[in-house]
């Protein structure tokens, strides 16, 4: 026996009431029919969704390229190349964080060659110093004169005063921020300042000698006093170092102009 099926009826009576028109579907061609225009619709677009998700990957991936490619040439950097980023490639709206990189990477190219300038710097201060307390216990070692040995312990005092000052001086200088202007500026005579400085400078056996001349006048500069004498004795050790033997070094401490 076949099933009763639900049907739905569509009744329109005339307004005289001498006509009837009565319309009936099946329920279950109704829903057979709605599926099929369902399936009609949406059959293309399931079929299309793997290539539109391809073309899709495919734009986003084109379009991350140059990002990639910049974090691939940031990965493949060794901690000494600090060389500015290419930028030419880079979609416009990641130029501002390319130049904001370059800036960084250039500040801190300048802070390694500041470091490697101290160090240096460090080396070159501390290298007197510490040679004068090796030849100082050296003789204090060896002497059998008391004087002698007491001098020489004294020298090594001295010389121990002088290194630690030194690495003060430095590390003062290493924390002084090029642009600013000094904490504590004061009035410093540089004749004086220079004789100090000749005086603790230590010279070689080899028939160089230095001389300071100056006018007899006060010559007063603002400035910081430890500072310059790292600078005079720099210039000092300098001019020791790469000039022959039997030369006079005379500085001068004079006002030009």
């Amino acid at each position: 026996e076949n099933a009763v099926q639900p049907w739905v009826l569509l009744n329109l009576v005339a307004s005289s009431g001498d006509y009837r028109v009565q319309v009936g579907q099946s329920i279950v061609l109704r829903d057979r029919a709605a599926l099929e225009v369902a399936f009609q619709t949406v059959l293309p677009i399931v079929l299309m969704s793997p290539l539109l998700l391809l073309l899709l990957y495919y734009s986003v991936r084109r379009g991350l390229k140059p990002l990639d490619d910049l974090a691939s040439d940031v990965a493949a950097r060794s901690p000494e190349n600090l060389m500015p980023l290419a930028s030419r490639s880079a979609p416009s709206e990641v130029q501002p964080l390319v130049a904001a990189l370059n800036r960084l990477l250039f500040r801190l190219r300048d802070t390694l060659d500041n470091e490697r300038r101290f160090t240096a710097d460090a080396a070159h201060e501390l290298r007197t110093p510490l040679a004068v307390v090796r030849i100082q216990a050296q003789v204090a070692q060896l002497t059998a004169d008391d004087d002698d040995r007491r001098h020489a312990l004294d020298q090594i005092l001295a010389g121990t005063d002088r290194a630690t000052r030194v690495v003060e001086q430095l590390l003062r200088l290493a924390r002084l921020d090029p642009l600013a202007q000094l904490p504590t500026p004061s009035g410093i005579d540089l004749a004086v300042l220079a004789r100090r400085v000749l005086d603790a400078t230590q010279i070689p056996g080899d028939g160089r000698s230095i001389s300071l001349q100056t006018r007899g006048t006060p010559l007063v500069v603002s400035g910081d006093a430890e500072l310059l004498e790292i600078v005079l004795r720099n210039l000092l050790d300098n001019a020791l170092r790469y000039t022959p033997g039997k030369t006079q070094i005379t500085v001068f401490a004079r006002r030009e102009n």
